[in-house]
């Protein structure tokens, strides 16, 4: 099967949505507001930019600042990935009739995920280079190994907003191929697998799934 890599990398970014969000909110303090205000002044009216950065003691919280400007990025991106991967519950199915069985229903992908990576990551303060390279480092080291692996559909975001996960086989062939291999699927309904299914393959042998419903029979 072909593998849909950009719908893939939409579930990627999507997975950082709650730690992105929780960053962003410890990074936002009055006083660090009140900080890059006077910064910002100083650049409006010509000033010295390092000596208002000493006053204001604002080279402490340089590094959480761009932890914080980094997540906040993450989040409207992962706001506009979920936009998008709800529209891709409407277009490119595959819709051959295919049916499945349905091995297990998978209950706590998410708040695994949330435990081993979202409060792991959320650390108290990053107040040095140092910190702040390492920070980027894990946090590239996890993307990483969502990309190699198939992590991603633990995801969060789908899971607080009531999708399904199942573990399934396909009775009938796919291009003429047996398929006894068993697929993750991710459904937005509950799945019946004495009805047929639509489904788009994203990756890693997961992919999107649901009941065709009788009008569309």
């Amino acid at each position: 099967m072909t593998e849909n890599k950009k719908l893939k990398r939409k579930l990627i970014v999507q997975s950082f949505l709650p730690l992105s969000i929780l960053i962003v909110i410890k990074s936002v303090t009055k006083e660090t507001l009140g900080k890059i205000y006077c910064l910002l002044d100083s650049i409006l009216h010509k000033c010295n930019i390092i000596e208002t950065i000493q006053e204001t003691g604002l080279r402490d919280d340089i590094w959480q600042i761009l932890i914080g400007i980094i997540a906040l990025w993450f989040a409207i991106s992962g706001f506009i990935t979920f936009w998008q991967f709800r529209q891709a519950h409407f277009t490119a199915f595959n819709d051959d009739g295919d049916k499945i069985v349905i091995e297990d229903k998978i209950q706590d992908s998410g708040i695994s995920f949330f435990m081993t990576f979202i409060l792991s990551l959320l650390v108290d303060k990053v107040s040095t280079v140092n910190e702040f390279i390492s920070y980027i480092l894990v946090m590239w080291f996890v993307a990483e190994l969502m990309v190699k692996t198939d992590l991603y559909y633990q995801n969060p975001v789908l899971i607080l907003l009531q999708y399904k996960l199942y573990r399934v086989k396909f009775t009938s062939d796919i291009a003429n191929v047996p398929n006894p291999k068993t697929y993750i699927a991710i459904c937005r309904e509950e799945l019946d697998e004495n009805k047929v299914v639509k489904w788009k393959y994203i990756s890693d042998d997961v992919c999107l799934m649901y009941n065709k419903n009788r009008k569309e029979q």
